[in-house]
C-alpha cells in the first residue's frame, strides 16, 4: 500500500470521526486494514523478500587481480635486473542448478511474506468483527438493564412517597431496592464488557483508547454455511494452510541448494604476465582453480536439510488435520448457536419488553404484586441475555469458519 493511499484513508476516517458520523462494522474492518501498524511492517517485510529475490537472480561478479614488483638477479654488471608484472581476470562459474536453487529459496521467502500478509489481514478482520459484535451486544445488554433499572428506581421513589402502611409496604420497598442493586451490577458488567471491546477496537484502529465509538446497530442474523464437505473443499486456499505449503517449498529448495553446495564451483579466466629482467618474457594464458572436496563433502548439512524437509512435510500434514478438526468443530458449534438463536426470535424480546413496561404500569395501579413485577423484569433481562449470547456465539463461530476457509460472511451492512 502506498503512502498516499494510507494518508488518504487516515484523513477520511479522521474526518468521519470529527464529524460525529456513525460507522459500520465494515467501515471498522477497512479502517483497521488501512492503518494498523503491522500493515506497514508486513509491507516492509515483503519489500525485503522481493529485494532478496532480485539479488538472488544475479550471477557472480568477475574478479580482477594484478601484481607487480622489481626483479633483481645477482650478476656482476646487474644487467639482469628489471621488473615482473601479472594481471588476471577470473570468473567464478557456478555449477548447473545453483542459481536456480538460490532463486527458488528467495522466491519461497517472498511467497511466505505474501501468505503471511494475507493471513495477518484475515486474522485482523476476524478480530475486528468479533470485537465489534461484542461491543454491540454488550451495549444492548447495558441498555436493557438500564431500562429496567430506571423502572425499578421510579418505583422506589413512588413507594417512598407513600405513607407507611405496615410490613407489606416495607418489604416491597426492600425487595425492589435489592433488585435494583442486582440490576446495577448487571449494568456495570455490561458496560465493562462494552468498554473492554471499545478499547481493544481502538487499539486495532490505531486510535486513542478512550475515543468514543459510534457503531451502526446491526441485528441481521448470522450467516448459514454450506455442508462441511463443501467447506472442506475450500481449505486448499486457506492462508493458514498456504503458509505451511510455502514453508515446505522453501525447505525443499534449501535442501536442493545444500546438495548442490557440496559440489564445488570453479574459477577460470585469462591472465597476462610480463618479465623484463635482462630478457623479456611475456606469457598469455588461461587460469583454472577449484576446491577439492576430499574432507568436507557437506554430508552433515545435506542430512540436516533433508530432515528439515521431512519436518515440513509432517507439519503440513498435521496442519491439514488440525484445520479439518477445527472446521468441523466450528461448523457444529455454529449450528448449535443458530439452533439456540432460533428458539428466541426477535418478536419474543419485543413482547417481553412490552410486558416489562406493562408490569410497571400495572404495579403502579395496584393490579399486580411486587413479586410478579420483579419476575417479569428478570425474565425479560434473562431472555434478552440468552438471545444475545446465542447471537454472539453464532457470529464468533461464523468468524472462525471465515478465518479457516475464507468464505464470504456477507458482513457488509
Amino acid at each position: 500500500m502506498s503512502k498516499a493511499i494510507l494518508l488518504s484513508a487516515i484523513c477520511l476516517f479522521s474526518a468521519q470521526l470529527l464529524a460525529g458520523e456513525v460507522e459500520s462494522i465494515e467501515d471498522l474492518v477497512q479502517h483497521a486494514l488501512a492503518v494498523h501498524p503491522d500493515v506497514q511492517a508486513h509491507a516492509a517485510e515483503r519489500d525485503v523478500a522481493q529485494a532478496e529475490a532480485q539479488q538472488a537472480a544475479l550471477r557472480p561478479n568477475p574478479e580482477f587481480s594484478g601484481s607487480a614488483g622489481l626483479k633483481q638477479v645477482d650478476a656482476d654488471d646487474g644487467s639482469d635486473s628489471g621488473y615482473a608484472a601479472e594481471i588476471a581476470l577470473t570468473q567464478r562459474i557456478e555449477r548447473k542448478g545453483k542459481r536456480e536453487a538460490r532463486l527458488a529459496i528467495a522466491e519461497g521467502e517472498l511467497a511466505e511474506a505474501d501468505v503471511g500478509f494475507a493471513l495477518f489481514r484475515r486474522e485482523l478482520e476476524v478480530e475486528v468483527r468479533r470485537l465489534a459484535r461484542a461491543y454491540l451486544i454488550a451495549a444492548a445488554d447495558a441498555r436493557a438493564a438500564d431500562a429496567v433499572n430506571n423502572r425499578s428506581r421510579a418505583l422506589i421513589d413512588m413507594l417512598k412517597q407513600r405513607p407507611a402502611a405496615g410490613a407489606a409496604m416495607y418489604l416491597e420497598l426492600r425487595m425492589v431496592e435489592a433488585t435494583l442493586l442486582d440490576l446495577r451490577a448487571a449494568t456495570h458488567a455490561s458496560l465493562g464488557r462494552r468498554d473492554e471491546a471499545r478499547i481493544a477496537l481502538n487499539g486495532l484502529l490505531n486510535r486513542p483508547p478512550d475515543l468514543p465509538l459510534r457503531l451502526v446497530e446491526d441485528d441481521r442474523p448470522p450467516p448459514t454455511f454450506p455442508t462441511l464437505e463443501e467447506l472442506s473443499a475450500q481449505l486448499a486456499g486457506s492462508p493458514i494452510l498456504l503458509q505451511r505449503e510455502t514453508e515446505l517449498a522453501r525447505l525443499r529448495a534449501e535442501a536442493s541448494a545444500t546438495v548442490l553446495a557440496a559440489k564445488p564451483d570453479f574459477t577460470t579466466g585469462p591472465f597476462l604476465s610480463r618479465d623484463d629482467a635482462g630478457e623479456q618474457e611475456t606469457v598469455l594464458g588461461l587460469s583454472f582453480s577449484m576446491e577439492l572436496p576430499w574432507r568436507d563433502r557437506g554430508k552433515g548439512s545435506i542430512t540436516a536439510a533433508h530432515a528439515r524437509t521431512r519436518w515440513g512435510e509432517a507439519q503440513l500434514a498435521a496442519e491439514q488435520r488440525a484445520l479439518q478438526n477445527a472446521l468441523a468443530q466450528s461448523v457444529r458449534a455454529h449450528e448449535r448457536a443458530l439452533a439456540q438463536l432460533a428458539m428466541i426470535p426477535p418478536d419474543v424480546i419485543l413482547e417481553l419488553r412490552a410486558a416489562a413496561e406493562l408490569a410497571e404500569r400495572q404495579y403502579r395501579l395496584g393490579a399486580i404484586n411486587v413479586q410478579l413485577f420483579l419476575d417479569v423484569q428478570r425474565e425479560y433481562l434473562n431472555v434478552q441475555r440468552l438471545r444475545n449470547e446465542a447471537m454472539g456465539a453464532a457470529w464468533d463461530t461464523a468468524c472462525d469458519v471465515f478465518r479457516i476457509t475464507g468464505i464470504d460472511l456477507g458482513a457488509a451492512p
